[in-house]
């Protein structure tokens, strides 16, 4: 089996910590601490924590109705999704 891309990596991160800390409380140096990647390697595709849920559309909103589906069949911590869709929008 081949190893995750980067991409890849950098989201189940994001998604990982999102749910354990919540939008606010995830910086992007946490996300790349998770994936085990630098920071440059972070900054290529995205530019701040948040387009690393939100920059491609289409593939990241399967990844995200994926997360969700695992969280809703009955895993709490769907909340963060709701405030990051919140901030994303002031």
């Amino acid at each position: 089996m081949s190893k995750p891309s980067a991409r890849d990596r950098l989201a189940e991160a994001a998604f990982a910590l999102l749910d354990e800390r919540g939008y606010e409380q995830t910086t992007v140096d946490d996300i790349i601490e998770r994936a085990g990647l630098g920071r440059t390697t972070f900054f290529r595709p995205y530019r701040v924590n948040e387009d690393v849920i939100f920059a491609d559309h289409d593939y990241l909103l399967e990844r995200t109705r994926e997360r969700l589906r695992t969280l809703w069949s009955g895993r709490a911590g769907a909340s963060w999704f709701v405030t990051a869709r919140s901030s994303r929008s002031r």
